[in-house]
């Protein structure tokens, strides 16, 4: 199951630990950036979240996310791509793409886990083995209306902050859809075979996001991926490359930028921190945010009473006095 929930988190609390959090932030010119590693599904045990996420937020002049809220939206739009990249363009069931055998296989380890494998049938692999992936999410208590970026989400519109897509949804889908057959075969039939380990495997990469340990995300998570060398580049390298190039145009631009991606692209030699470091530019783990200074609202925006809402250190423009971070 972790090469599904790994590709689920790639795809879209509690205190912070003494540990450093999967978050940094660096100076550009003229801008500001701070990049924080989510979870895109939470459980509703997993609230409040870590006071580090409201700090940065309370500094924020810009969210940028993986996918535009107002794309996600859309749902006529979201269906049409489903309808052209999920289904087989020759109107092949699921059970004919995979073939008897294995069609067979999967659909009684999936009855035996109370899942009904016809929901499946018009759907390609890749697709199918995110369907599984969620429906056994779902029964964890996982949602994505409980994720962080909802809760950023909610906030930006409460308070009339923009937020930007980092890529578009068909750029996601268009990353597994364009899997060669045998690894997209792959890739389902592995995730209905691990799919017992689900309600130990989900609340296991919360608690590593939530300790901020970042090497047992990258050999729990990423390691399976890597096995899998297609589907590695599909997820993680490319993605990885394009959210980094986008951090530095970032920086370029005026503002406080704050980038929220999933967790596991910010692990790893392939990880965004890691391609960004390579460019050589300076960035700093944030693990705790001073407190010296309440950040100045924008014009326009409000900011609530009863939040830890501070700047972070050294964020110039966005903040005051700079205090040391980890």
């Amino acid at each position: 199951m972790r090469l599904a929930l790994a590709a689920a988190w790639l795809l879209c609390a509690l205190p912070p630990s003494a540990g450093a959090q999967l978050a940094w932030e660096f100076e550009g010119e003229p801008g500001h950036v701070m990049l924080l590693g989510s979870i895109h599904l939470l459980r509703a045990e997993d609230h409040p979240l870590p006071a580090l996420i409201e700090e940065a937020w309370a500094a924020t002049d810009t969210l940028h996310l993986e996918l535009s809220p107002d794309e996600l939206a859309d749902t006529a739009g979201v269906t049409r791509l489903l309808m052209a990249l999920a289904l087989d363009p020759e109107g092949r069931s699921l059970p004919e793409l995979l073939g008897t055998p294995a069609w067979t296989e999967i659909s009684g380890e999936l009855g035996a886990l109370g899942l009904d494998p016809g929901l499946l049938r018009p759907w390609r692999p890749w697709y199918a083995a995110l369907l599984v992936t969620q429906q056994l999410l779902d029964r964890l208590g996982f949602s994505a209306e409980l994720g962080i970026e909802a809760w950023l989400v909610e906030r930006a519109s409460r308070e009339s902050r923009p937020v930007r897509g980092l890529e578009t949804i068909e750029q996601q889908l268009r990353a597994l859809a364009e899997l060669p057959e045998p690894v997209a075969h792959r890739f389902l039939l592995d995730t209905v075979a691990e799919a017992r380990s689900a309600a130990e495997a989900g609340p296991a990469l919360v608690a590593a996001w939530r300790d901020g340990d970042a090497r047992r995300l990258e050999e729990d998570m990423l390691e399976p991926l890597r096995a899998e060398p297609a589907l590695y580049e599909a997820l993680v390298v490319r993605r990885n490359q394009l959210f980094a190039d986008q951090v530095v145009a970032l920086a370029g631009t005026e503002g406080c930028h704050l980038v929220v991606v999933g967790a596991l692209h910010l692990v790893g030699d392939d990880g965004v921190p890691a391609l960004l470091a390579d460019q050589g530019l300076r960035l700093r783990q944030i693990s705790t945010i001073s407190k010296s200074s309440l950040p100045a609202p924008q014009s326009g925006q409000r900011q609530d009473s009863g939040t830890s809402a501070q700047r972070v250190p050294g964020a110039s423009p966005c903040s005051g006095d700079p205090a040391a971070s980890s």
